[in-house]
């Protein structure tokens, strides 16, 4: 493959060069006790998957509440004015607080 894109005028090959990551794929068929650790592997791939929505789950629930609980309390850490002040060449700046 990587021949194939040194030729002048072909297509772009990059997403056949991804092929070559199945290589060591290959040797599985050479150790028993390997293809039997990629086949269990496999075979846990959907019950990660109910792990995963249970982690992505409980993510979503504490950003909801970290939203909630520091909604008002950061809003005026940095800023001295409710809206920012507009210059009359097009800028817009918020008033920084340098202390």
């Amino acid at each position: 493959m990587g021949l194939i894109s040194l030729i002048p005028n072909v297509p772009n090959l990059k997403s056949l060069r991804t092929m070559r990551v199945l290589r060591p794929l290959r040797s599985i068929n050479a150790v028993p006790s390997m293809k039997r650790l990629v086949s269990t592997l496999l075979m846990s791939l959907p019950q990660m998957g109910y792990l995963v929505t249970f982690v992505l789950f409980f993510i979503t629930i504490f950003a909801i509440l970290g939203v909630q609980l520091f909604t008002r309390v950061l809003y005026r850490r940095c800023r001295l004015t409710d809206e920012p002040i507009y210059y009359g060449n097009g800028t817009v700046s918020w008033p920084i607080d340098e202390s």
